[in-house]
């Protein structure tokens, strides 16, 4: 009997490139890293050659790596080596720093919602992520993260790529770069990270897999490196629908399959939709709003993504809009609506800024306005507010109580009124490029919160706790330095510094010249000589994961004599208890309940946290926001001692000094393998 042929076996050309391209194709780029030095080892020569070609990138450092060493120290290096990328006088990547532990890095869901946001909101048409098949775990926590992400963001036709990159361990590349033109910048980014290169010999060992995958590319190029666009079909699936695309080309590989997988497509330009059924938190938002037309929403302006708070704003309005939507970013984004080719009654939504919640009948009341005739639908908001009046609500729940109590009714305005929301049509927005004006009213009953500013305010209500005569002032956490820039004007003779822990809100301040020295990073890492005679912690200690560490640190930078300032939330306000009577506790952006809070105090928890840090409090001023509490007066007769004051209070100022001596540093960040 005759045994069976052997299969016939693909030629080399059709496994694997035998062609280099000079860069992968992007407009715009947003690249996960899992620690400070991957975004070079695995694509440094991508991004040089990106970056020659003009496309704008953006590096998304996701663990804090202090496994392998001081998180400033690495950050650092990450800014020298984007600089050395992009050559002498070159825009470097932005960066942006998540500070997730390191070698603790989860596939969690909210990694994988915080990177949908981030992959909404860049604009980007290309993202890269570590392959699955890495060695680390926190690469692989990446990968898998940024997969599932991807499929939740963006949907079947998108423009918008998901390509792996390899650090430690080889993928199953199906595009190579060419990496010889910038191959001298690649060298002087690895070297500008000596606390890793000291660990081991990092830079041969990625140049050896770099030379490596110049097998098939002949004498010319040197090194490249390899990546693989993900198939849309496959990530349909997630990472299971990946590995099982991987597993079907091995098959064909070996002859075990008829035919090869089909190839990835080559993309042709759209907007991109986006997908946020995950995130569905207030789904209530567009309960009532009529769903037949399609829905363009418009970002005017991305300034503050990446800032957690005003990405989860931005996050919680997308998953109350359902899948479908069409985003529109930034300038960009205005140029396509303007040639955007739809039908007339397309609703196109336009915010101001990604900072807005929006109370629940908000939409459906501007979608009523313009089924009434009108072109443009603006809402109330709290700094538009028109017939609404101020803020007189402390949660999301206040809110809808706030919204109960006004009437709806529509206000004429002029077209070219300031707005931070507005609802409007394809049609009408089409008209108002050609020069007509339109009917534009204000919507009364439809309301916005505007959080934009959160980290600017001045805070002239800590002036009066002030030391006299200040010559050293520290500000913890003061992001655009407004606190700082009213402790100038009312003590000139101040040299007033800040510690901001987000590199958007360090950028702000630099640029304010009321402050003389701005140091980014974690305060906990800050070691400077000067000694301070006031240091301030103004809504940010509930923030921090260890907010006596940071005490402790305080007292070890006080100059004899100085004082510590602080402004921190009263969770036993009435707002609060009465939400939670009502069975809620709404995350927000801003607020008591703010998403990012991970402490929450009285003023008996305040002061214990100060006595244990070897602080006496000697002065309180509360922050009276008082309100009605008639229900919470029943309790009384329960055997409950209702603390009245507590109850009008939402927060607390205070001053606090030394009562002893400064304990010692604070322990070193645990060491570990480098990632």
């Amino acid at each position: 009997m005759n045994s069976p042929s052997p299969p016939a076996l693909p030629d080399e050309p059709t496994v694997y490139p035998y062609t280099a391209l000079p860069h992968l194709p992007a407009r715009s780029a947003l690249v996960f890293a899992p620690h400070p030095d991957d975004e070079i080892f695995g694509c440094g020569g991508l991004i040089a050659a990106w970056l020659a070609a003009g496309t704008a990138v953006k590096v998304v450092i996701v663990s804090d790596g202090a496994a392998g060493g001081d998180m400033a120290t690495r950050e650092q290096e990450s800014r020298a080596a984007a600089q050395a990328l992009a050559g002498p006088g070159g825009q470097p990547a932005a960066l942006e720093f998540w500070r997730l532990p390191d070698r603790g890095v989860r596939a969690d869901a909210p990694l994988v919602q915080r990177m949908g946001a981030a992959m909404a909101g860049s604009g980007a048409d290309c993202v890269l992520a570590p392959s699955a098949y890495e060695i680390h775990p926190d690469h692989r926590g990446v990968s898998c993260a940024a997969t599932a992400a991807f499929a939740q963001v963006f949907g079947e036709g998108s423009s918008t790529q998901l390509v792996y990159f390899e650090i430690g361990h080889p993928l199953f590349a199906n595009r190579l770069v060419d990496i010889t033109p910038v191959l001298a910048r690649k060298r002087a980014a690895i070297d500008c990270f000596p606390s890793q290169l000291q660990v081991q010999d990092y830079g041969e060992q990625v140049l050896a897999l770099n030379r490596f995958r110049s097998y098939t590319l002949g004498p010319k190029v040197s090194h490249a490196e390899a990546y693989q666009v993900a198939d849309g079909a496959a990530l349909r699936a997630g990472l299971a629908g990946i590995v099982a695309h991987d597993a079907a080309q091995v098959g064909w590989r070996l002859g075990l399959a008829e035919s090869v997988p089909a190839p990835v497509p080559v993309p042709v330009p759209v907007p991109v939709p986006v997908h946020a059924a995950a995130w569905n938190t207030r789904s209530a938002a567009v309960a009532a709003m009529d769903a037949s037309a399609p829905l363009l929403v418009h970002l005017a302006s991305t300034e503050g993504l990446g800032v957690a708070e005003a990405d989860y704003a931005w996050r919680d309005l997308l998953s109350s809009l359902g899948p479908g939507v069409q985003l529109l970013m930034g300038a960009e984004g205005a140029g396509q609506l303007a040639q955007w080719n739809g039908p007339d009654d397309t609703l196109v939504l336009v915010l101001a800024s990604p900072w807005f919640t929006l109370e629940a009948r908000c939409l459906a009341r501007l979608q009523a306005a313009l089924k009434a005739g009108h072109d443009r639908a603006l809402a109330c908001d709290s700094r538009r507010p028109g017939p609404m009046g101020g803020v007189a609500y402390m949660t999301l729940r206040g809110m809808e109580r706030f919204v109960d109590a006004a009437p709806v009714q529509l206000l004429p305005l002029p077209g070219n009124t300031d707005f931070g929301v507005m609802l409007t049509t394809l049609g009408a927005w089409r008209r108002s490029t050609q020069g007509g004006a339109g009917s534009c009213v204000q919507v009364a009953g439809a309301w916005a919160h505007d959080a934009d500013g959160y980290f600017g305010f001045a805070r002239e209500e800590l002036l009066p706790l002030l030391p006299p005569a200040l010559q050293q002032v520290l500000d913890v956490g003061g992001g655009g330095g407004g606190f700082l820039a009213a402790v100038k004007a009312a003590q000139p003779q101040a040299r007033t510094c800040l510690v901001e822990l987000t590199a958007e809100g360090a950028a702000v301040a630099r640029r304010n010249p009321a402050i003389d020295e701005v140091w980014q990073g974690d305060f906990l890492a800050y070691d400077t000589p000067r000694r301070f005679d006031c240091i301030s912690f103004l809504d940010v200690l509930e923030h921090m994961a260890e907010p006596e560490a940071a005490l402790q640190q305080a007292r070890r930078l006080l100059a004899p004599g100085g004082v510590v300032l602080a402004s921190i939330p009263n969770v036993g306000h009435w707002s609060v208890l009465a939400d939670l009577l009502e069975g809620r506790w709404d995350w927000a952006s801003v607020g008591i309940h703010c998403v990012t809070h991970l402490r929450f105090f009285t003023r008996l928890t305040i002061a214990q946290m100060f006595q244990r840090c070897g602080y006496e409090v000697q002065a309180w001023q509360p922050v009276l926001l008082p309100g009605s509490t008639e229900r919470l007066g029943a309790l009384q007769g329960s055997g409950l001692s209702l603390d009245r004051d507590s109850l009008d209070t939402f927060a607390y100022l205070l001053r606090a000094a030394p009562v002893s001596p400064a304990g010692p540093p604070c322990p070193p960040s645990p060491g570990g393998t480098a990632g």
